[in-house]
């Protein structure tokens, strides 16, 4: 695990390998509301033998990194570009799963010159989050996180992965994790999907019941040359669901797009 100082907060990321070549493609995943960069941790290892370059970051206010989180995803998306570009990365394809999908979508639309494609993960170009569950969250209700994990996960996933996500959800800051869905539901970036102009992956489990599948199914037809790939059976923590199947979508991407090549 490393730490680099943005702005006034120390960010902590999982870099492999360690150190990263700045001038190769590099694979930035982004975490969803109330996460942490280990949500990538079974994907990471998935990923490892094909060679790609991977960055695991923790958003300001989650995991290890400092406090606070940001209110907006717009704010996510702010400090994630100064991350970026302390680190120097030269190419970065953005892989977010639900908010952190939207934060890859907004940091898009500001058209960073490193930015080279997206990977879209469970998520899409509006939030909305029932008016229940957020107050319930604004009050810190526990029974808001069985509610999630409830929802979360398609049939037959390991009970010890659902037990394993429930503790890291449970151990966020409660503000940070009740701002995060306030801001989801804020976000609204419909009317802007069409003018994102990079190669985007779709990624989108059948089984999904926070993102349902006809928000991938828009992703996909509203952004010019982006590709839906549906996970039979899946819900909304893919990557803790379908790991290897989600390297392969990823490979296949790397490949076909030249990033399997040095800069």
């Amino acid at each position: 695990m490393s730490f680099i100082k943005v702005d006034s907060r120390n960010l902590s990321f999982h870099a492999t390998p360690d150190p990263l070549d700045r001038r190769r493609p590099t694979l930035v995943c982004i975490h969803g509301a109330g996460g942490s960069s280990s949500l990538w941790n079974l994907l990471a290892g998935r990923l490892r033998p094909l060679g790609i370059p991977l960055l695991r970051l923790d958003l300001p206010g989650h995991g290890r990194s400092d406090l606070p989180g940001e209110e907006s995803v717009d704010g996510y998306a702010s400090a994630l570009s100064r991350f970026i570009e302390l680190l120097g990365l030269e190419q970065v394809v953005l892989c977010g799963h639900s908010m952190g999908g939207a934060i890859s979508i907004q940091t898009a639309l500001q058209r960073p010159v490193w930015l080279k494609a997206l990977i879209l993960l469970c998520t899409g170009g509006r939030l909305r989050v029932l008016p229940s569950f957020l107050q319930s969250l604004e009050k810190g209700e526990r029974e808001a996180l069985h509610f999630i994990q409830q929802v979360g996960f398609g049939a037959g996933v390991d009970p010890e992965i659902v037990r394993v996500s429930y503790q890291e959800l449970a151990s966020c800051n409660p503000e940070v994790l009740y701002r995060d869905f306030l801001a989801c539901d804020r976000y609204d970036n419909l009317a802007r999907l069409g003018s994102i102009d990079l190669p985007t992956l779709v990624g989108c489990g059948d089984a999904d019941l926070m993102t349902p599948l006809k928000y991938s199914r828009y992703l996909a037809s509203a952004i010019p040359g982006a590709y839906l790939e549906v996970f039979p059976g899946a819900g909304h923590m893919l990557p803790l669901e379908r790991p290897a199947e989600l390297a392969e979508a990823i490979g296949k991407l790397w490949r076909e797009k030249g990033f399997a090549s040095p800069a």
